[in-house]
């Protein structure tokens, strides 16, 4: 009864919302500071028993549904509603929380994800005023809070304004949007700004893109709207567990409620004293966000790379088969273990060579191992895993399999563009810096490939490198380093001894490969220093 009396204020102030608020309303809306407690979460999509056992784990209501957080701030992080039948009673009770919070000295906070901004489109009364209503991004204390992440957009015209036009974007088109499938709405937003793809309610960066591209925008982004972090929730990692990018600039909290997978988890993401902790209701369990893991392509399940190096290792091969393509003669593998299927290439050519010579002229699948391990060294994250292999009489490197790549010659007869969150070509600037840094001389436009459906480069195919010359590779001559200044640092962090230890066995002169590679790694340095300015 008291939720429902409750309802009827909300009812008359709802009526008072029916009209998206103007610029002005939004400008000093979105900070809030001196709070003591914030609780946020992300992806409820309805799920109304979701949001209640979350508020009550972190004793934000009282079992009646009361409001007992004193003044505590609860944020949603996006996609609070979905399709499902609870999405109404969510709201009821996110806007009566709101009345109550806010009379105790607290606050209630929704950012806008894409269900928002579908659901205020078709919404009635008492809703509709209330989602026309809501941010893509605020800030309390010192973190920021947004659905997907924050683009140079943000550094561009700051919080209060990219709210502003956000709020006029959807005052100015719901009508003409009302009945449009989710999906097609989707694609309508590509050409808005407050609510379009660089929105901080759609910008998919700051959860996907290599983390050497999007953290120096990040950087600037929080320090537009005068934050340390942003909490999120677009994207789900393995277990749907709470994840730290960036040495903390990002956290990413998704529950994966409404999602239908069997992995999906309650989740909240705490900070009280300057602490902050993942919690997850009804496991009893709390503690820091996990770090990012790498996990470069889709695969089974929630297998970070580190679990995948010794899946190839130890699962049974149940089949074999040549790919057709390369004139190494590369092989495709079918790997089992534990009820999971995972594909390989497998590469066995090695020119073994004994000298200088036939060092810069050798073919070895070593060298895609050397690769990898440089790779994960320096932070690039573009190599899929690869380890080495026995299979039946043969040894070889045994490189993991993505799904749905496309080359860079079918990418330009297919004549895709790739997605500004993570641009072409500053994935490219980090590849031509790895192959110049390990003397790729074999980078074709048949071996830069993209994972089709996040347009992101996976490297493949480093079996010609490592050679003992110091200068580029023929392809890369006149290349421009324009890399961002944290893979600067990495690449100045290289230290030759910990080079050895963890590429030298597989390299057949380690001492003069290794020289050079140093040498080439100071003349990279030295160019990007001229280029970036």
């Amino acid at each position: 009864m008291r939720i429902r009396i409750a309802l009827v204020f909300h009812l008359f102030l709802a009526g008072l919302l029916l009209s998206a608020p103007s610029y002005a309303q939004y400008s000093d809306q979105w900070q809030w500071s001196g709070i003591d407690r914030v609780v946020s979460f992300g992806e409820i999509n309805g799920d109304y028993d979701a949001l209640v056992s979350i508020l009550r784990a972190a004793d934000i209501i009282n079992d009646d549904l009361t409001w007992s957080g004193g003044t505590a701030h609860v944020v949603s992080l996006g996609n609070l509603v979905g399709s499902g039948v609870g999405s109404d009673r969510v709201l009821d009770l996110m806007m009566l929380l709101s009345e109550a919070a806010t009379a105790a000295g607290g606050g209630v906070h929704v950012v806008m994800g894409l269900n928002e901004v579908h659901a205020a489109v078709n919404a009635e009364a008492p809703f509709k005023g209330y989602l026309m209503s809501l941010p893509v991004v605020i800030t309390v204390n010192e973190t920021a809070y947004a659905h997907s992440g924050l683009s140079k957009l943000v550094t561009e015209l700051g919080g209060g304004e990219i709210n502003g036009r956000a709020a006029t974007e959807l005052a100015a088109n719901a009508d003409s949007w009302v009945g449009m499938s989710r999906e097609d709405l989707a694609d309508r937003l590509e050409d808005f700004e407050g609510l379009g793809p660089n929105s901080p309610m759609s910008y998919r960066g700051t959860c996907e893109c290599y983390q050497l591209i999007v953290e120096a925008k990040l950087k600037r982004a929080l320090e537009k709207l005068g934050a340390g972090r942003v909490v999120v929730s677009h994207n789900a990692y393995p277990d749907y567990r709470v994840i730290s990018r960036m040495n903390g600039l990002a956290i990413v909290a998704n529950t994966g409620m409404g999602s239908g997978d069997e992995g999906a988890r309650l989740s909240a993401v705490s900070i009280a004293g300057g602490e902050l902790l993942a919690t997850y209701p009804g496991e009893g369990e709390s503690g820091p966000p996990l770090p990012h893991p790498r996990r470069v392509g889709p695969r089974p399940g929630a297998l970070t790379d580190d679990d995948l190096e010794e899946f190839l290792k130890t699962a049974e091969v149940i089949h074999i088969e040549d790919v057709g393509e390369g004139v190494t003669k590369p092989q495709r593998a079918t790997l089992r273990k534990d009820g999971i299927e995972i594909r390989a290439i497998f590469h066995t050519e090695d020119t073994k060579p004994n000298n200088k010579r036939t060092i810069d002229l050798s073919d070895r699948y070593q060298y895609n191992v050397a690769a990898y391990e440089l790779d994960r060294q320096l932070g690039l994250n573009m190599m899929p895993t690869t380890v080495l292999r026995k299979i039946g009489r043969k040894e070889g490197s045994l490189m993991f399999w993505i799904d749905g790549m496309i080359s860079e010659i079918d990418r330009k007869k297919q004549k895709k563009k790739g997605h500004a969150w993570c641009p072409r070509r500053d994935q490219y600037y980090l590849m031509d810096a790895l192959d110049i840094l390990s003397y790729n001389e074999d980078r074709t436009y048949q071996n830069i490939q993209f994972q089709e459906d996040v347009m992101m480069v996976r490297l493949i195919d480093m079996s010609r490198t490592f050679r003992t010359k110091t200068s580029r590779p023929p392809f890369y001559k006149k290349t421009k380093m324009l890399f961002a200044p944290e893979f600067a640092e990495r690449l100045q962090a290289l230290e030759r001894d910990e080079v050895i230890q963890v590429i030298g066995y597989l390299l057949t002169d380690p001492k003069i490969q290794i020289r050079a590679l140093m040498t080439r790694r100071d003349n990279i340095l030295i160019k990007w220093e001229q280029d970036f300015k």
